[in-house]
């Protein structure tokens, strides 16, 4: 879970081959799961805990600004260093092995347009539009009118200069 992807980071463990480790985790995850089961009293308190943490940030208005604030507006130029120039925070489609990441966002950009059948005289909102990658692309590709909502105000700030730039 995190607290292994945050051990890996600080260099606690440095496995020879991530990917075969990853491979290996995803393979037995369902004997870690049984596994959990036999820790009793302890899994249970630590599934109240979770519950409990879980409650505590709860998602109301406030709340959504407060963990839209800590986690979005940590800075663009942070978000820079590993989002390709979609800014796509999401999974992609790569239809061939030789897709870059890039490639691939705008391969899935393209088929959600085009499952959208957007016409030039449709009007699209998009809650949560991130950096604008979609909204930007969908107005481009069908002339539709786009509206993005978004709370965070770093993500808010690159939209705008990114509809300036693009149009």
């Amino acid at each position: 879970d995190i607290g292994l992807g945050e051990s890996y980071m600080h260099g606690e463990f440095d496995p020879d081959d991530l990917t075969e480790f990853v491979g290996v985790l995803t393979q037995n995850i369902a004997a870690v799961n049984a596994a959990q089961g036999e820790l009793g009293i302890a899994n249970w308190i630590g599934t109240k805990l979770q519950t409990l943490a879980h409650f505590a940030r709860a998602n109301t208005i406030e709340g959504s600004r407060r963990n839209i604030n800590e986690h979005y507006d940590l800075g663009n130029d942070m978000y820079r260093l590993f989002l390709d120039d979609t800014w796509m925070y999401s999974s992609a489609v790569f239809n061939s092995p030789s897709d870059s990441l890039y490639q691939a966002q705008l391969n899935k950009l393209d088929l959600m347009i085009q499952k959208c059948d957007l016409q030039p005289t449709d009007r699209l909102l998009e809650i949560g539009c991130g950096w604008g990658g979609f909204a930007v692309r969908a107005a481009k590709a069908s002339g539709c009118h786009v509206t993005g909502i978004t709370i965070s105000e770093e993500q808010y700030a690159f939209c705008q200069e990114r509809i300036k730039k693009e149009g």
